[in-house]
């Protein structure tokens, strides 16, 4: 540790100091057992661990009175004192203390690499840099909350939950992380965070005796790939029951779904399809799931039932929605334009429905699309944005937010690494300056691909630059023009044409040559992550150039685009990038063995069922 980084408290070196807890829980335990390891690590000091009263300690302990998940850090009478409104949060003051007055970044959790070439776990990627202050004085004190009290996401790139602990991430709607107690645990539901109409009306109990309860398709009664009838009588109540007895088995629980199954086959009975006419379909719903949450309330006052505003149920007018129905609109945006920007056509009437669903729900969730779903290889071009973007939402009254990233893809090429870090950061801070982003973004990008890490800027900075002429939605990477239309050729709509055609070979030089410059300063620990890279830009231009290629090329042209495309399959295989959530590419898949198959002819998850833009 150089001397200039030296951190003293009081004048007196750290090394000088003990840590205090008294009638600690386990996650204050660990957070004193992290404040140790991570001071030592820095600094060579090994801190002890007391329950004992003495003069120069670092108190951590609980004060109520702080906000939900706050913590202050102050120094008062030689003592320094890290207090959180609880035992998480507690844990979130001494990772805050630990980078900001360490110099410790927690920039990635334990990865999984596992593929025909290599078959190990990637260590987590934590680097010491320079602290912001390294003297503390007496009467200083720090406090900080976050902005948006649920944060939770999901992908390759977040799913190791000490990463999530270090960057305060305390969500888990789809129980896909095990957040264990040391850790602060998580915020959870009662069962599933969404899709619940049949978890809460299982057709094996009630499909015999009440098929009424179910939608009506071309005539038909099912509980098969449908919704519920949210007109019949009696079945408000019963979903209420469900959800009450789910309650009372999961007694800890803040949140119950009560949501539309993830289908667009809705009741067809004379009385929902009159309830649509007058009032819409998301309105429907919400009547529907207000007399839910009035009966709900009265047994479980503090628990918020949850519901979407998802496709067809996402509306213009909605109406006003119980006090304790959490609202989560699902966020189906044009990824290369702000939120906030009027010229986008697509983004002004979402901002419309945020200002308006903002009004009619005392609480809002968002569901965000981080990374593209049907097409895992094109990066979202709207790291610039970000911060913008989670300002907006803030402003409009979001108090939480569900990031998913890429769940489709076991490995992404797409810089998802950085892109959960910033958005950790800006869940707890949307108000954070544009220095104080940019710095985020350059201190992971230094720490995580190492010396050519500029390249690496660089690259980004030309995906972003040069998609600008476009519109995107990140769900089915189908491009729109400037009316919101999805642009077409012939009868199916253009998809992941995110440069100009003109510039496509231009641009995909340039992008590998930046990933050549970046690639050649990296460390031999550093350079896979370089490598994964080269997936996106290579898979762009086959994409988009292959199949023409195998119509009219020369044999020159097919065998350099089947040697391009063998060499993205191996890299795909390498990195593991062969097996997914839904699509189930595996070894026997047919592009993993001929090469002359281009990627516009690979399987996409759900290139049959949604292929209409923007919902």
């Amino acid at each position: 540790m150089k001397e200039d980084m030296k951190l003293t408290i009081c004048g007196q070196d750290i090394a000088d100091y003990e840590i205090y807890i008294a009638d600690a829980d386990e996650t204050v335990l660990y957070a004193a057992s992290e404040l140790a390891h991570y001071v030592y690590a820095a600094h060579g000091a090994l801190l002890g661990i007391s329950r004992k009263i003495g003069d120069r300690q670092i108190e951590l302990g609980i004060d109520a009175s702080l906000p939900i998940e706050g913590f202050s850090i102050a120094c008062k009478s030689g003592k320094l004192y890290i207090t959180g409104h609880e035992s998480r949060s507690v844990l979130y003051g001494v990772y805050a203390f630990l980078e900001k007055y360490v110099g410790w970044r927690f920039f990635a959790g334990e990865m999984c690499i596992k593929g025909t070439e290599t078959g190990e776990y990637i260590a987590p990627v934590e680097k010491l840099l320079a602290p912001a202050a390294t003297e503390i004085d007496d009467g200083y004190v720090f406090a900080d909350a976050p902005v948006l009290r649920f944060r939770d996401m999901f992908g390759h790139a977040c799913v190791d939950e000490d990463w999530c602990a270090e960057n305060r991430i305390n969500g888990d709607i789809w129980r896909l992380k095990n957040m264990p107690a040391h850790l602060g645990g998580a915020e959870r539901f009662a069962a599933s965070g969404g899709h619940t109409f049949y978890d809460l009306m299982p057709k094996e109990k009630y499909f015999s005796s009440h098929p009424e309860y179910y939608a009506l398709i071309n005539g038909v009664r099912t509980a098969e790939n449908s919704q519920l009838c949210l007109t019949a009588d009696g079945l408000a109540e019963e979903v209420a029951a469900n959800a009450i007895a789910l309650l009372h088995e999961n007694p800890t629980a803040r949140y119950i779904s009560v949501s539309q199954n993830d289908n667009e086959n809705f009741c067809a009975c004379d009385r929902c399809r009159k309830a649509e006419r007058e009032a819409g379909r998301g309105n429907l719903l919400f009547g529907f799931v207000n007399k839910v949450a009035a009966i709900v309330g009265r047994s479980y006052p503090d628990v918020k039932i949850h519901t979407f505003a998802y496709e067809s149920t996402i509306c213009d007018r909605p109406i006003p929605l119980e006090k304790n129905v959490l609202l989560q609109y699902c966020l189906r945006s044009c990824r290369i334009h702000a939120l906030d920007d009027p010229n986008c056509k697509i983004n002004a009437r979402i901002a419309m429905q945020l200002e308006k669903y903002a009004e009619c729900a005392s609480d809002l969730l968002i569901y965000d699309y981080r990374s593209s779903e049907m097409q895992t290889f094109l990066p979202i071009p709207d790291l610039g944005l970000m911060r913008r973007n989670m300002r907006f939402l803030a402003e409009c009254g979001v108090r939480g937010m569900y990031a998913e990233t890429d769940i489709f893809c076991a490995n992404s090429p797409c810089t998802e690494e950085l892109r959960a870090y910033v958005t950790a950061k800006l869940m707890w801070d949307p108000y954070m300056s544009e220095e104080e982003f940019d710095r985020h973004v350059s201190e992971f990008l230094q720490g995580y691909y190492g010396e050519g890490w500029t390249h690496i800027r660089s690259y980004l900075q030309i995906w972003e630059h040069e998609s600008r002429h476009t519109h995107l939605d990140s769900v089915t990477s189908v491009v729109a023009d400037d009316d919101g239309k999805d642009v077409r050729d012939g009868e199916r709509s253009v998809k992941c044409r995110i440069f100009r055609p003109e510039r496509l070979q231009t641009v995909c030089a340039a992008l590998e040559r930046e990933l050549d410059l970046a690639y050649a300063e990296a460390s031999e620990t550093e350079k896979p992550r370089v490598e994964i890279l080269y997936v996106a830009p290579l898979w762009y231009r086959l994409y988009h150039t292959m199949e023409d290629i195998m119509k009219t090329g020369n044999d020159e042209d097919k065998a350099r685009a089947v040697a391009d495309n063998r060499r993205l399959c191996s890299l795909m295989r390498r990195y593991y990038m062969k097996y997914t959530v839904f699509i189930g590419m595996t070894e026997m898949t047919e592009m993993f063995h001929d090469f002359t198959l281009p990627p516009s002819k690979w399987k996409y998850w759900g290139a049959e069922n949604k292929s209409k833009v923007f919902g």
